[in-house]
């Protein structure tokens, strides 16, 4: 089982930017994503979005890191921020 998330080109393209509406997707783009891209040109469009997103972390993260951090602490620290607080658990209707 895995989670995932389908969006289009522009809308990958503006989460990674400084044009996100927060940084949800930049969180979790240091986690490997699947390449599911349809061709070449796609997937250096895919690229692209993701290797700016994961430059633009340390702007929006750097106030929630100590003042000593290794790459664990700043990974496992860019992902708590980027995540919602999660609410109780959802009942499942039918």
């Amino acid at each position: 089982m895995a989670k995932c998330a389908v969006v289009s080109l522009a809308d990958l393209t503006r989460e990674c930017s400084a044009r996100a509406r927060d940084h949800f997707a930049q969180g979790r783009l240091f986690q490997k994503p699947a390449d599911l891209t349809r061709d070449p040109e796609a997937r250096e469009s895919v690229r692209a979005a993701i290797v700016e997103a994961r430059a633009r972390t340390f702007a929006w993260g750097r106030p929630f890191l100590p003042e000593v951090f290794d790459a664990e602490d700043y990974v496992r620290r860019l992902l708590q921020t980027s995540m919602p607080p999660r609410s109780a658990p959802r009942r499942r209707t039918m």
